[in-house]
């Protein structure tokens, strides 16, 4: 019975972890409608061309260089993004989901990133930059974001323009942009020749759902529905298994005077308390593979939340219940249908 909440309460789950991934990394984090990026660098001047499009309501630049960390034995290619301090459009949160400013000097890894390196709050980054005059620089760690999906070194836009020794430059935007306007600045910008690409967040997230969210959908509700059956088989074969034992015992209280609502009370009762037990136990081994689960889906491309809502212990919990009730209605009528003279005839 505990193996069947289990099983209920981990495929369940993966809705949690889905719903809190989408809200957490595409509505608090990042809250921009459109992300562009220039062909080329650009000066800090095209952010006030963007501003003047109709629609767009605020615009926050971002540059990114590409770059190798190193830190001890460990190497990762990436780049170094650079964020306004003031910016609202691309968040950077802790695992509290508490916002954390962007410091005047220093680096802010993803803690994803933070253990491909090696790397605490504390220890300096080596960062070689891989175009241009591809400078070397020392950088410090000085702190750790929480983020979903990829991995990412952040920056104060002006300490990275510092870091390169070059004036503001720019590699791209974020647009916060008006419902209505958000079709025709999209088909203006992909005309723009100094735009490289355009990316829409609700682009991002529709693709999100369909490769990753889709995909696990689909073995959830398989999951769900494989648990669903073993709850039901378990808590009726489990009545049933003991009804075949006790028979005879239940027969003889019949006959003696017991009425048979008194008699299902007995078996039943026992099932009863076998499932207060069983529930419990269940819910905190759901939870421990929910974390297992966690743990598989941990790489570069995403990481897997560990959520488990109080509604998936309460649907788990309900499922049982349902199928107890069940189980519980049949096994009173094959009570109710027991032969008491065949049974007390068979031999023990």
């Amino acid at each position: 019975m505990s193996l069947a909440v289990a099983i209920l309460v981990v495929g369940h789950s993966f809705e949690d972890a889905i719903t809190y991934l989408l809200n957490v990394q595409f509505s608090q984090i990042q809250q921009e409608d459109i992300t562009l990026a220039f062909a080329e660098p650009v000066s800090g001047s095209a952010r006030f061309d963007l501003l003047h499009l109709p629609g767009v309501i605020r615009a926050e630049p971002f540059r990114v260089e590409p770059a190798r960390l190193r830190f001890r034995q460990h190497t990762y290619r990436g780049g170094l993004t650079g964020l306004p301090p003031d910016g609202r459009l691309r968040r950077l949160m802790d695992r509290d989901l508490n916002v954390l400013p962007l410091p005047s000097q220093g680096v802010l890894l993803t803690d994803k990133l933070a253990d491909i390196l090696g790397v605490q709050p504390g220890d300096v980054l080596t960062v070689e930059v891989l175009e241009g005059a591809r400078p070397t620089r020392e950088v410090p760690v000085v702190g750790l974001v929480k983020e979903w999906i990829g991995v990412s070194a952040y920056m104060d836009l002006a300490a990275l323009n510092q870091l390169m020794r070059e004036g503001t430059t720019l590699s791209g935007a974020y647009l916060a942009v008006e419902p209505q306007a958000l079709e025709a600045i999209y088909a203006q910008l992909k005309e723009t020749p100094a735009i490289a690409s355009v990316a829409l967040r609700q682009t991002s997230v529709d693709r999100f759902e369909e490769t990753i969210a889709g995909n696990l959908a689909i073995f959830t509700s398989v999951l769900v529905i494989f648990a669903t059956v073993i709850a039901f088989g378990v808590v009726y074969n489990a009545a049933r298994i003991a009804l075949s034992e006790q028979g005879r015992e239940l027969a003889t209280l019949r006959i003696i005077g017991f009425t048979r609502a008194e008699v299902g009370f007995i078996l039943l009762g026992e099932q009863t308390l076998l499932m207060l037990v069983a529930i419990p136990l269940g819910c905190a081994m759901g939870f421990g593979l929910a974390a297992l689960m966690s743990c598989f889906y941990d790489t570069e491309l995403y990481r897997w939340p560990l959520v488990v809502s109080r509604l998936t212990y309460g649907w788990a919990i309900a499922v049982m219940a349902i199928a107890a009730l069940i189980s519980g209605w049949l096994i009173l009528r094959q009570i109710n249908q027991l032969d008491l003279v065949a049974v007390l005839k068979t031999r023990e």
